[in-house]
């Protein structure tokens, strides 16, 4: 608790209207680029700010890996298209802004469109399908189905809370990958129908499963069993 009071006292000398978050020290700011706070005095606010934090760090022992960080400039295509020549200062080294970055695990684009994602984890999750087949034979069932749940399940099921009300055509992409899991745990053929293995192995389809998670963080927060930072936004 003190590193994250420390570290928003420092951002808010600097960014007033930022948001900042201890873990993987992120930073989060807003400017508009036709408004007084354009990319210029934005960009400049944040490297002052960005020194600041560092040298507060190193004082305190610490380090901050510069070459790893991240910078992704988030808006609408029209806005986009006004930024130009943007990179942030970090110690020594110009950080360019990425295509993609990733936010305790879940990928966000400049559009901050969910759908990157979704392909990145459907990726993922087919690389380890794959390999994963190529030892099925040697596992017993239960083993493989432990496997698939590490491996395969835990993606589809990771973030997704953040899918709800997403349209049927990007959720069948998920839904694709828990199909492929259970044929190859269940020895069946592409064209076999997946509803029945699905009820067989009590498996609930991606739909479902997003569902379930909202209606289970819903009633957690109702009674009192879940964190106060959800729990505070049910008004009842």
């Amino acid at each position: 608790m003190v590193y994250a009071s420390k570290l928003f006292d420092i951002v808010q000398d600097h960014l007033p209207n930022a948001h900042c978050f201890a873990d993987d020290t992120q930073l989060y700011f807003s400017f508009d680029p036709n408004g007084p706070m354009d990319q210029a005095t934005a960009l400049d606010a944040m490297e002052r700010c960005i020194s600041d934090l560092r040298k507060w760090i190193y004082r305190d022992k610490l380090k901050i890996n510069d070459d790893k960080t991240e910078f992704l400039v988030i808006g609408s295509r029209k806005h986009l298209l006004k930024i130009h020549h943007c990179s942030v200062r970090v110690g020594t080294i110009d950080i360019k802004p990425v295509k993609v970055a990733r936010n305790l695990g879940a990928s966000f684009n400049p559009h901050f469109s969910i759908l990157t994602h979704i392909s990145m984890s459907c990726s993922a999750a087919f690389f380890w399908l794959h390999n994963i087949k190529r030892i099925s034979q040697f596992l017993p069932r239960d083993k493989l189905e432990m496997v698939l749940h590490a491996f395969v399940t835990s993606r589809i099921d990771y973030c997704n809370g953040i899918l709800y009300g997403l349209p049927d055509c990007e959720i069948a992409k998920l839904q694709r990958v828990q199909n492929a899991a259970a044929r190859l745990l269940m020895s069946c053929k592409k064209y076999d129908r997946i509803t029945p293995v699905l009820i067989n192995l009590h498996w609930l389809p991606v739909r479902y499963r997003i569902n379930f998670k909202i209606l289970l963080l819903t009633f957690k927060a109702l009674y009192g069993m879940a964190p106060s930072y959800i729990s505070d936004l049910i008004y009842t």
